[in-house]
This record gives structure tokens, C-alpha cells and sequence, in this order.
């Protein structure tokens, strides 16, 4: 959903540069076509608005991944807007100096961090040519491509992660490990790996979740119900959920409206 949100908001953006040109050009050959075509788009786009507001609301009110997803939408772009880019410049300068896999595996998690996949995918395998027994390069590798929707690409070097250090990134390898073997078509040795996270490492709602999804694709929907009814539940007082379990708690609900409702 957060694709096709940048996506809308890229092609909203391309129409509103090419609309005055193509209005500009239809002048040129009927100024009688181009004021008939304004007066047109005109009503069309007041149209549309006070349908697409209506929408919107309805939607906000309703549809819980809608507010969720542009909360997170929001706190991704403020983290790429607020980000220091000098300490990418400077890890770059010391790469420059002296070429090491840690030097290469700090200025690939830069990279990712600022919105470059494949620069930063460049420089951390560089990291894994450099020290062929470092781990840290490899989960980052498997994360970037499993972010990229690259999940065949992914699954090997989460699982060469897991099989050295099954506890590495406190539990996320093998969370990621899980996620990505489920998409990759294996329900049930998906389902075996995320059982291991949530006793190695307890859940959260994006981990509840996805195991629901597990419990779910195997049939399990008793299961499947139990880990969202958790994954759905309320925040405590007085604390915020982040965007991210925002988000997750969102599709919770709205998978939970398939198992019967909440509890």
C-alpha cells in the first residue's frame, strides 16, 4: 500500500507538469478546443476532489490500514528528509583512505538508510568479498532484498545468517528468515521458523501478524485467530504505538474481520 501511495503521489506530479503544455499545445491549433477542454477539466477535477474527499474520509473512518499506512508513509519520508547525509559523505571519504569490510558494511548501511538499496547492496557484498565469515553484511544484504521485494534473492542469505547466529539482530534474522521462506511458497517450514522466533524471542504485531498469515496458509485459522486477536489488541495506557506496529496492528483488524471479529 505504501508503494502505491508514492506511486500515486509520483503521478500526480507528472500530471500537473505535462497538463499546462498539452492545454498550451491545444491552443495553438483551437483556442475555441482548448477554453472548452479547460472549462472540462475544470469541472472534472472539482468533481473528482469532492468524490475523492468523501472517499478519503469514509476510508479513514473505516478502513484502518488507510490512516495507519499514512501515518508510516509520513514517518519514512520525515526519516529520509531529516537524515544526515554528511555522515554518508564522510564514511565515504574514509572509504576512500583505507578499503576494510567494516568501512564498506557502515557505508552500505548509510546507503540504505538514505534511500539508496543499490548503492548501499554494492558496497555491502563488496563487505562479504572482503571477510568471507562476516555475518553482519549478509543479514543486511538479506533485509535490503527482502525490503526490495527480492525474496528468492533474499532467503540464502538470511538462512547462511541464521544457520551461524540463529539470535543475530536480536531475533530479527530469524523473524526475517520466516517472513521470506512464507513468501516464498513454503507455508509450513515458514510456520516452523516464526513458531521458533515467537519462543526465542516473544512477538510483536508485526511478528503476530505474519505468523497469523502462517497459521492461516497452512489452515490453522483457530491458530491464526488467537495471534491476531494479540496482534489487534489496544495499546496499553498512555503509551504510542511506533508507525510500523501501528501499521501491522491496523491489518490485524482488518484480518480479524475473516476469523469472526475481535474476541
Amino acid at each position: 500500500m505504501l508503494a502505491t501511495l508514492r506511486h500515486l503521489g509520483l503521478g500526480l506530479l507528472w500530471t500537473l507538469a505535462i497538463v499546462p503544455v498539452a492545454m498550451w499545445l491545444l491552443h495553438l491549433q483551437s483556442p475555441t478546443a482548448a477554453v472548452a477542454t479547460h472549462l472540462w477539466v475544470a469541472h472534472a477535477l472539482r468533481t473528482s476532489a469532492l468524490a475523492g474527499a468523501v472517499t478519503l474520509a469514509v476510508g479513514l473512518l473505516l478502513f484502518p490500514p488507510l490512516p495507519a499506512g499514512l501515518r508510516l508513509l509520513m514517518a519514512s519520508t520525515r526519516k529520509l528528509a531529516t537524515g544526515d547525509r554528511s555522515r554518508l559523505a564522510r564514511a565515504h571519504a574514509d572509504l576512500q583512505q583505507l578499503e576494510t569490510a567494516q568501512r564498506h558494511l557502515d557505508y552500505g548501511r548509510l546507503a540504505a538508510q538514505a534511500g539508496q538499496p543499490a548503492l548501499a547492496l554494492q558496497h555491502l557484498r563488496r563487505a562479504v568479498e572482503l571477510d568471507a565469515g562476516a555475518i553482519a553484511p549478509r543479514y543486511e544484504i538479506g533485509e535490503l532484498l527482502h525490503d526490495q521485494r527480492a525474496y528468492a534473492q533474499a532467503l540464502p542469505w538470511l538462512l547462511q545468517v541464521v544457520q551461524q547466529d540463529p539470535g543475530h539482530a536480536f531475533g530479527e534474522a530469524l523473524l526475517r528468515l520466516g517472513r521470506v521462506t512464507f513468501l516464498c511458497g513454503d507455508h509450513r517450514g515458514a510456520l516452523a521458523v516464526l513458531q521458533q522466533h515467537e519462543r526465542a524471542h516473544g512477538g510483536n504485531r508485526r511478528s503476530q501478524y505474519w505468523l497469523a498469515q502462517a497459521h492461516d496458509a497452512v489452515g490453522d485459522r483457530a491458530a491464526a485467530r488467537a495471534v491476531l486477536v494479540q496482534a489487534a489488541a489496544p495499546p496499553p495506557p498512555r503509551q504510542r504505538l511506533t508507525a510500523e506496529e501501528n501499521w501491522y496492528r491496523a491489518w490485524a483488524r482488518v484480518a480479524l474481520w475473516r476469523h469472526g471479529g475481535a474476541a
